[in-house]
């Protein structure tokens, strides 16, 4: 691919593919000036240089200084992202997702599976799709995810109850697994239990005692 520049003077006024330019594409993003073409425009410049006021070696090499101390930093923030994308890996997050047409936010949530880069972008892999790190809004706390796994358990065992009106002593099995799985809980963990759903559970402990008598 050609590259052309403006020359005013020896000095380089701007690049492209071609004399139209249309604004940033995703070609221009995934085509950054690395190295090589950073040299070739370099050369342009002594090419076209004012024979009069010829630049000093100095400044060539000042050039290529600034370039090579940019290009490093450029590529150790590209290293720092993609390890801290590393670090995601095997946690829970929410991604925020923004369609662009309608204006419509949507949150996903899952576990990151892994970290994958293409043209210096970063995505995460999640439910079997793949969303930009950009669209990262919440890295899960470990605490709190067992937290809500328990509770959410439990909510499953207080659905899987008979009605209060349906009670037989035959259900207290049922009772006696729920109460323990929420005994089993940390008082941070209880807090996330529905209230509601301890109520029912506590309601129909009261009925399996009228059930059993008054020497239970």
């Amino acid at each position: 691919m050609a590259i052309t520049a403006i020359v005013d003077n020896g000095k380089v006024l701007n690049t492209g593919t071609s004399s139209n330019t249309t604004g940033k594409t995703k070609e221009d993003k995934a085509n950054p000036v690395n190295e090589d073409m950073f040299l070739q425009l370099l050369v342009a410049e002594m090419k076209y240089q004012d024979p009069m006021e010829p630049t000093s070696n100095t400044e060539w090499i000042s050039q290529y200084a600034t370039f090579t101390q940019v290009q490093k930093q450029s590529d150790m923030q590209q290293s720092l992202k993609q390890m801290e994308a590393n670090n995601l890996v095997g946690k829970q997050v929410i991604m925020k997702s923004v369609n662009s047409a309608t204006g419509e936010t949507k949150f996903v949530s899952g576990q990151v599976d892994y970290m994958y880069v293409e043209n210096g972008e970063i995505y995460l892999s999640i439910n079997d799709k793949l969303f930009d790190i950009k669209e990262l809004d919440t890295v899960v706390d470990e605490e709190y995810m067992n937290a809500i796994t328990l509770a959410t358990t439990f909510g499953e065992m207080i659905k899987k109850l008979p009605i209060l009106e349906n009670l037989t002593v035959a259900d207290e099995k049922l009772l006696t697994a729920a109460r323990e799985s929420f005994e089993s809980m940390t008082p941070y963990q209880k807090n996330m239990v529905k209230k509601e759903e301890l109520g029912v559970l506590e309601t129909l402990e009261k009925k399996m005692k009228e059930l059993k008598g008054p020497t239970a």
